[in-house]
């Protein structure tokens, strides 16, 4: 008499899968970064999860956030809102997703579906289409853009769009 048997993979796979959980959760969380005992940053989110015990740990921000820049507390320097973020803790790198809106003390308006903040070289950019408007009109850069990480200086990429020109 022979005898076999046969392991279906989807059942091998499903004992031998690695559960990734957080070691931190948080709901309705807001966090101030400060630098020599100046506020020089507001965090929002509605729920956080961090996971820290990984080789790369990240934090998510599954409902989005809204984080504000100041340069002399109150005053908002710059905003950017996001229905979805994560954060990359060695990397100092954020990728903020769908529906993107950042603001600068401006008054200029950036649209996107994916940011980068790249915190170590105090940069925002995005490869994906970005709208731009301005007090003189709305332009598009049809390959994303880049700017300062305050969004006060800012270069789009492949651009095209119509400026309001005052004559004097």
């Amino acid at each position: 008499m022979f005898f076999s048997c046969e392991n279906d993979i989807k059942q091998i796979n499903a004992i031998t899968e690695r559960k990734v959980f957080p070691t931190q959760t948080a709901k309705n969380l807001t966090v101030l970064r400060s630098d020599s005992g100046m506020i020089i940053a507001r965090i929002h989110a509605d729920e956080i999860k961090v996971y820290s015990d990984l080789k790369e740990p990240y934090t998510i921000f599954p409902k989005g956030l809204k984080v504000e820049t100041y340069d002399k507390f109150p005053k908002v320097e710059s905003s950017i809102f996001a229905e979805y973020a994560i954060y990359y803790d060695k990397k100092g790198l954020w990728i903020a997703r769908t529906n993107v809106i950042a603001q600068n003390v401006k008054g200029e308006k950036l649209n996107t579906e994916e940011l980068f903040w790249d915190e170590k070289n105090k940069t925002i950019y995005s490869n994906k289409f970005s709208k731009i408007t301005t007090e003189d009109g709305v332009l598009y850069g049809k390959n994303g853009f880049t700017a300062d990480q305050n969004f006060t200086k800012w270069k789009l990429i492949n651009t095209k769009g119509t400026v309001n020109v005052k004559d004097e």
